[in-house]
């Protein structure tokens, strides 16, 4: 018998990246810069679907959604809202788009964590919904 030896450390073939599976899910924001999250009454969340490249979510007033792409450890948010309460420029809520709205942000995946980072910072932590 002839016994031949596989690696599986890189994959190629005709299919493209589909994103870090674990990626999947609903996120609840933990830490925004460094700051634990107080005061605030509903907690922004985003709900990561691979299958299809979407994300729905909610950003402390609103909620939203749009498409998502990815490389190895990268994600670009592409979003709208679909309702529109009225949120002053300088709310949480605001600050919380910009960072993400049409943006290509690097990420660090944990078992249970999402780090978006910005300068090889991290900005915004989520934990994974239990």
């Amino acid at each position: 018998m002839n016994s031949k030896q596989i690696s599986y450390d890189k994959g190629s073939g005709c299919g493209n990246y589909q994103g870090a599976y674990r990626l999947n899910g609903k996120w609840i924001l933990n830490s925004f810069d460094g700051e634990e999250l107080e005061g605030i009454q509903k907690l922004p969340s985003l709900n990561l679907t691979l299958d299809g490249n979407r994300f729905f979510g909610f950003d402390g007033c609103n909620r939203i959604f749009g498409q998502i792409s990815f490389s190895e450890n990268q994600i670009y948010f592409d979003y709208s809202t679909s309702n529109t309460k009225t949120c002053s420029t300088t709310s949480f809520a605001s600050i919380f788009n910009r960072t993400l709205d049409n943006k290509t942000l690097s990420f660090q995946l944990l078992s249970d964590e999402i780090g978006i980072l910005s300068n090889n910072e991290i900005e915004l932590e989520f934990m994974r919904e239990k």
